[in-house]
């Protein structure tokens, strides 16, 4: 997964950016390898991809995960979370039984089948995390970043990293965005009119004009093209 020049991986959605960027030093090494995993492991079921072809590479995902828990991957990026976690890691398995069942088109009937299916990208991401060498508070954090911005959300950290002031204040805004907010800013980024932001994100246009107005709001911006500068120097152009 490539990287940006602050170290951030640019694969990642905004959600998952925003728990990179608000956790701790030593856990976004971590952070950065798991979301690359789960990358790896979905892109199995991007269109075009034969049924069966599919099948495959989730087996192969599936004997690559016994392998990291014995501390012997094969893939750069299980090696790389290896390394930066120490030593072996089990639990990433969550990550392929997930799309085992997207594969098969599952749904669930009752609220219980699809906390099951939560709970196993669940386990892959968070107990994968713990085995680090981080502490429970850093973990905790990193999980409620996580769960509260992808749940639709916002959220800050109780306890920053140290920054300048200047980043820290930027940090307080970013935080405020919702994920759609974050969306909006990142096509605001490539230039995009609100008419085409509302086609790619499937919005009315006067929904996307409200959503500007928060967002220059939230950031303090007095322009969209003041905003669209600040969405690339943090390197948030990325698609989601």
């Amino acid at each position: 997964m490539a990287e940006a020049s602050d170290g951030s991986p640019n694969a990642l959605s905004p959600e998952r950016y925003l728990a990179w960027l608000y956790s701790p030093p030593a856990q976004q090494e971590v952070l950065t390898a798991l979301c690359g995993i789960e990358a790896e492991v979905a892109s199995s079921l991007r269109p075009g991809v034969e049924h069966q072809v599919a099948h495959a590479r989730l087996q192969w995902w599936h004997d690559e995960c016994t392998r990291t828990a014995d501390g012997n991957p094969v893939h750069p990026l299980t090696r790389a979370l290896v390394k930066a976690s120490g030593g072996p890691v089990a639990g990433i398995s969550g990550f392929v039984d997930t799309a085992v069942w997207d594969l098969a088109s599952a749904t669930f009937e009752t609220r219980k089948e699809l906390t099951a299916y939560c709970d196993r990208w669940g386990t892959a991401m968070f107990e994968s995390a713990g085995a680090t060498r981080a502490s429970p508070t850093s973990l905790r954090a990193l999980g409620a970043a996580v769960h509260e911005v992808l749940a639709g959300g916002s959220w800050f950290p109780a306890e920053k990293a140290e920054r300048s002031e200047d980043d820290a204040t930027l940090a307080s805004r970013l935080a405020q965005l919702t994920p759609q907010q974050l969306r909006v800013l990142m096509l605001l980024a490539e230039g995009l009119l609100n008419k085409q932001i509302a086609d790619q994100l499937g919005l009315a246009e006067n929904t996307v004009k409200i959503h500007v107005t928060a967002v220059l709001k939230k950031l303090d911006c007095r322009s969209r093209t003041q905003a669209a500068v600040l969405a690339k120097s943090l390197d948030l152009d990325e698609s989601p």
